[in-house]
């Protein structure tokens, strides 16, 4: 079918899916960078892990191992990725309840001082 051998053929599955596994790179950067990932759905990351995991198990019955050390890459970073996603929501939900706590205190002691005020100019 072709004139490459078999080393040949492995070496451009291996070169092939890791460029593709490092697709994800670019977003992590950009996610570690910025420190937010809310753009970036829980529900892509689940069909994308189950699409891979589906894919890996093919791959490891097929005995094609470039495809599925690969995939085994794209795992991993889709991994970090994930974390990332629960760690700065988790993070930026935290301090949107520390502003909103801020706020509300900071409303307390603006009616705390017009009552005093008020209190002062009966006396």
């Amino acid at each position: 079918m072709t004139n490459l051998s078999t080393p040949e053929v492995e070496a451009i599955g291996y070169v092939g899916g890791v460029v593709l596994a490092l697709c994800l790179a670019p977003q992590i950067i950009q996610v570690v960078r910025t420190r937010s990932a809310e753009d970036i759905s829980y529900a892509w990351q689940g069909l994308y892990l189950v699409g891979l995991s589906i894919n890996l198990a093919y791959l490891v019955l097929l005995g094609a191992v470039a495809g599925y050390v690969a995939v085994i890459i794209e795992i991993a970073l889709l991994l970090v990725l994930v974390v990332c996603k629960f760690f700065f929501d988790r993070k930026r939900a935290q301090q949107v309840r520390n502003e909103g706590q801020s706020m509300q205190d900071e409303r307390l002691v603006v009616e705390g001082d017009e009552k005093s005020d008020r209190l002062s100019l009966a006396v």
